[in-house]
C-alpha cells in the first residue's frame, strides 16, 4: 500500500466555464430569432490541480523558487500554445477552433508540474500520489492493440515495450500481449520517470475526484455575479479562485474525501456512501456507476 507519511495528495481534472456571449454573426428567421442557451457561448476550459497540503490548496511557487526551477529546466519559459498561471502549472484555454486540451497537452502540463515540484520548499521530503480523472485524454495508452497485425511476421512498431509494474517500476518485456504491457497510459510513464504515483479514479464516481468540489464552488459564485460577458467571465475566475481560498472550501472537501475513502474501505456500498452526502434523501434505486440526478432524490 502506497504510504501517505509526509505524502501531498494531488487531485487533477479539467472542467469548462461557458457565459452567454455568442457570435454577432448568425442566422436570423424573419421577424424572430432562435433564443441561445448558456451552453452556446464563449467557453474557457481550465486544467488545474487541488494539493492536499498545509501550505495552500493549488500549487505554485515563488519567484526566488522559480527562478532556481528555471536554471535546471530553462524550457520552463518556452513559448508554447497553453497559458500557464504565473510559477504554475494551472491553465486555461478559450475554446474554440483546434484549441482543446487533447492528451498531448495533457501531458505536457504533467511534465512542467513534474518538473516545478522539487522546488517547492514545503514540499521537501515528501512523496506525491497523484488523483487522476479515469478519462480517455488522460489514459492514452502509448502503444495500441491496434498498431500491430494479428498474423507472425507482418506490422510491429516496436521489438520492446517499456511498461511500468504493480510496484510502480520500469520494466522491459519481449513478449507481446503475454503481459498487462500495452494497458500502461503515456501519463503513468512519465510520472514514473520522476517517481511519481499516479492513481486513476473510478468513472462517474465524484465523490473520489475532490477537485469536482472546486469546480462547483467556482462556478456557483461566478453565475452569482456574472453578467454573462465573456470579459465578466475572465474576471470572474480568479476571483472564484481566490473566495475558493478565503473561505477554505478545501478543508470541507478534503474531509470528505478522507471520510469517503474510509467508508469504501470498511466495505460500505455506493448507497451508504452518498447516504454521507446527502443523508437520507437518497432512495433505494440508486445503481451504482450512475451519475447523481434529481430523480435518484426523494422530494
Amino acid at each position: 500500500m502506497y504510504s501517505l507519511l509526509l505524502s501531498a495528495v494531488v487531485d487533477h481534472d479539467e472542467s469548462t466555464y461557458k457565459c452567454g456571449e455568442i457570435t454577432a454573426k448568425r442566422w436570423i428567421m424573419p421577424d424572430n430569432a432562435p433564443f441561445y442557451n448558456k451552453g452556446r457561448g464563449r467557453s474557457i476550459m481550465c486544467s488545474d490541480l487541488l494539493v492536499m497540503h498545509p501550505s495552500g490548496p493549488f500549487f505554485s511557487l515563488t519567484e526566488k523558487e522559480y527562478s532556481e526551477a528555471l536554471k535546471t529546466y530553462p524550457n520552463l519559459n518556452d513559448d508554447c500554445d497553453i497559458n500557464y498561471e504565473k510559477n504554475s502549472a494551472s491553465t486555461a484555454i478559450a475554446l474554440g477552433g483546434d484549441n482543446y486540451f487533447d492528451n498531448q497537452s495533457i501531458l505536457n502540463q504533467f511534465k512542467r508540474l513534474f518538473q516545478l515540484l522539487p522546488f517547492k520548499k514545503e514540499y521537501k521530503s515528501h512523496n506525491f500520489l497523484y488523483l487522476v480523472e479515469n478519462s480517455r485524454t488522460h489514459t492514452a495508452a502509448e502503444i495500441h492493440l491496434n498498431d500491430f497485425r494479428m498474423r507472425p511476421g507482418t506490422r510491429c512498431p516496436v521489438d520492446k515495450i517499456e511498461y511500468i509494474d504493480e510496484n510502480n517500476k520500469k520494466k522491459l518485456s519481449n513478449v507481446m500481449m503475454m503481459m498487462d504491457t500495452v494497458k500502461v497510459s503515456k501519463l503513468e510513464k512519465l510520472a514514473a520517470e520522476y517517481n511519481i504515483k499516479i492513481i486513476f479514479t473510478p468513472k462517474y464516481h465524484c465523490e473520489t475526484n475532490l477537485i469536482e468540489g472546486y469546480w462547483c464552488h467556482s462556478k456557483q459564485y461566478i453565475r452569482k455575479h456574472t453578467d454573462q460577458s465573456f470579459q465578466k467571465l475572465t474576471t470572474l475566475m480568479p476571483e472564484a479562485k481566490a473566495n475558493f481560498i478565503q473561505k477554505q472550501v478545501h478543508l470541507k472537501l478534503f474531509r470528505r474525501f478522507w471520510r469517503t475513502i474510509k467508508a469504501y474501505d470498511q466495505g460500505k456500498d455506493y448507497l451508504e456512501v452518498l447516504r454521507m452526502f446527502f443523508s437520507g434523501l437518497c432512495n433505494d434505486q440508486i445503481i451504482s456507476h450512475r451519475k447523481i440526478t434529481n430523480t435518484n432524490l426523494d422530494n
